[in-house]
């Protein structure tokens, strides 16, 4: 099965990778991560499976969910910027015999804003416009075994800027689209690889952790293709910009687990197929847990094309069985940003 599913690897990416050409993708906002536990160790996130942010890296992450997830997050992309605002908000729930099923609302938005723009401005509000970028997404995932699942998401997205009018060109600047994902997901993977010494009366306890399970010990990875969908339209009927979408292959190894202190050590590869570079982002984290339910990550944010916008994150949290808190800092503008996120899991 192990064979297999490095083939699958290999030949999603043959097929995938000879798609890309230089051409600038629309709704950009697509490519914000919303897990502030992902970000503090530098964007990964397509081989771990925690939470319901599980939907935007990999949609085949959720199958191992156990019981219902929700999570919600919150950041202020552009500190300079107060009123810009981004959120996301993710439900998974399994379907007894069926699979796993995940919802998740991804909002990009600022606040209202006055235009002395000579263009045609929104009519509800004269004078004034609400730029709102969002997508709606439907996941499914199911257990192929005990070790390896996949998944599909399905999304509705809308981008919401001024009403325009210039020269020649007029348009409401209101494109609605479609967009889709696939993944793969392995764990368990050289499972004697992790050295592994917890008390087993401690593994029902309020601070247990997803770790803990031996299917989860040694190497797990991940493939996703994101954001795939039909070119959309702004303005101009002849100029359809495409989707950013993505292919990314992500590893991650948990090298120790104890009773109070385990360490998980991840990467991502991402390479944009509408862009002109072969691998645009080199995502690296680690996270080590204190006495159980205490976290402090690291991570690099990789951008192979523009390597001056590169940057270091860090970040920590708090973990128990039924709820989970993260932050995370970055400086990924001209000013250092938080980003926060928080988990409920509820087993039924």
């Amino acid at each position: 099965m192990n064979l297999k599913f490095f083939r699958a690897v290999l030949l999603i990416k043959l097929v995938f990778v000879t798609c890309a050409f230089s051409q600038r993708s629309t709704a950009r906002f697509l490519l914000w991560q919303p897990s502030a536990r992902s970000y503090a160790m530098g964007g990964v996130g397509t081989a771990l499976s925690d939470d319901a942010t599980a939907t935007y890296y990999n949609p085949a992450n959720i199958a191992f969910l156990p019981g219902k997830n929700v999570v919600v997050s919150y950041v202020k992309p552009f500190p300079f910027f107060d009123n810009t605002h981004h959120s996301y908000a993710a439900l998974t729930f399994p379907v007894q015999d069926y699979g796993t099923v995940g919802i998740a609302y991804n909002r990009i938005w600022r606040e209202p804003q006055f235009s002395s723009s000579i263009g045609t401005l929104d009519a509800e509000k004269p004078g004034f416009f609400t730029p709102t970028h969002w997508v709606v997404q439907l996941t499914y995932a199911i257990q192929l075994n005990r070790l390896f699942s996949a998944g599909v998401n399905l999304g509705l997205l809308k981008q919401n800027y001024m009403n325009l009018q210039v020269s020649i060109e007029e348009g409401k600047g209101k494109p609605v689209s479609l967009s889709a994902g696939v993944g793969l997901f392995g764990k368990g993977l050289f499972s004697k690889a992790t050295y592994y010494h917890v008390m087993e009366q401690d593994r029902h306890s309020f601070f247990d952790r997803i770790a803990i399970d031996r299917d989860s010990r040694g190497v797990t990875l991940g493939l996703a293709l994101m954001n795939a969908g039909p070119k959309v339209t702004v303005l101009d009927a002849e100029r359809k910009d495409p989707l950013p979408t993505t292919l990314a292959l992500g590893i991650s190894y948990l090298p120790l687990v104890m009773d109070d202190l385990e360490v998980l050590l991840a990467a991502d590869l991402v390479n944009q197929l509408y862009d002109a570079a072969f691998l645009e982002y080199a995502h690296l984290g680690a996270e080590i847990r204190l006495l159980r339910f205490w976290a402090i990550r690291l991570g690099y944010f990789g951008d192979t094309s523009a390597p001056k916008t590169s940057y270091y994150t860090y970040g920590g949290g708090f973990r128990c069985k039924y709820f989970t808190f993260n932050i995370a800092r970055y400086n990924r503008s001209l000013l250092s940003t938080w980003h926060f996120d928080a988990t409920l899991s509820v087993e039924m």
